[in-house]
């Protein structure tokens, strides 16, 4: 039999598998070409990056080198300029340093020629009390002279509103006899200032405070009399009736606060006069009568 008859069938059986695994071979190849040329690609960019980063580098190194360049010139230069400062300082300095000395010693000699001064200046004082009492008892002593009688000194007042503040503060704080004389002589020298009745009046509250009710009494009737419509009068009238019924007077106490609540019925006072009038047990002839209010 010939082979080749045999092995004909067989190949041409065979045919289709072999063509499929050529088709196979052939794509299989031609992925790898791809991957190849990947890798290509991305090794040439790879090597293009390592350039540019090496030439990166090598500029880095470059300005390093620059600025260790510079650092080392300017710090020759500062080290230059400190050593120049140095020898140019020195000089001075030794020099006030041996002012400083010179003075030092300078100081010391003055001290010293102070001491034999001082020493000297008791030598002769000393000296010179010795002959001051030898001259003491050999010479007699001149009469006395005749007695000079000093010049009165001149009061000088100040000016009328500083010295009633100046009043006004020594009796709130406590201090009535200065504040009384103040008041005193704030009326005596400024009788027609607007702050005159105020004074007067203080002055008798303040002997009223005392329990001095004559000087009180007197001081109260100053104000009415000097000062009849002045806004002080209707409290003065009110306190001059207070000092008389304190001393005893009870009759001109009462006369005084029905003066008090009949010329001054609106005033501040007024109610405490009423009440004093009713404590007195003053009839109601003597009260004054209200206006009755028309309807």
């Amino acid at each position: 039999m010939n082979p080749c008859r045999t092995l004909l069938p067989v190949i041409l059986l065979g045919a289709p598998s072999l063509f499929a695994v050529s088709k196979e071979m052939v794509q299989l190849q031609r992925d790898v070409t791809l991957l190849q040329e990947a890798m290509r690609t991305l090794q040439s960019g790879f090597d293009s990056k390592v350039s540019e980063l090496k030439t990166l580098v090598d500029k880095a190194l470059e300005e390093s080198r620059r600025a260790n360049t510079a650092l080392t010139v300017l710090d020759a230069g500062i080290r230059d300029r400190m050593r120049e400062q140095q020898e140019k300082l020195a000089a001075p300095t030794a020099e006030v340093g041996a002012k400083v000395t010179t003075l030092s010693n300078d100081f010391s000699t003055l001290r010293e020629t102070i001491h034999e001064l001082s020493q000297n200046m008791r030598k002769l004082s000393s000296e010179l009390r010795e002959v001051r009492d030898v001259v003491t008892t050999i010479k007699v002593a001149p009469p006395p002279p005749d007695p000079v009688t000093p010049a009165q000194p001149q009061v000088v007042v100040p000016p009328p509103q500083q010295l009633f503040d100046k009043a006004m503060s020594d009796k709130s704080g406590g201090n009535v006899d200065l504040a009384l004389s103040q008041f005193t002589d704030f009326v005596k020298a400024y009788p027609k200032e607007a702050l005159a009745p105020n004074a007067q009046f203080y002055i008798g509250e303040i002997h009223y405070n005392r329990s001095d009710f004559d000087s009180a009494i007197s001081a109260f009737d100053v104000v009415l009399e000097r000062y009849p419509d002045n806004i002080k009068t209707p409290d003065a009238t009110y306190m001059k009736g207070l000092a008389l019924l304190r001393s005893g007077q009870k009759a001109s106490a009462r006369k005084v606060f029905e003066d008090v609540v009949r010329k001054y019925p609106n005033s501040d006072v007024a109610p405490k006069a009423k009440t004093q009038l009713t404590a007195l047990g003053a009839s109601s002839a003597t009260m004054p009568m209200r206006k009755k209010a028309r309807r």
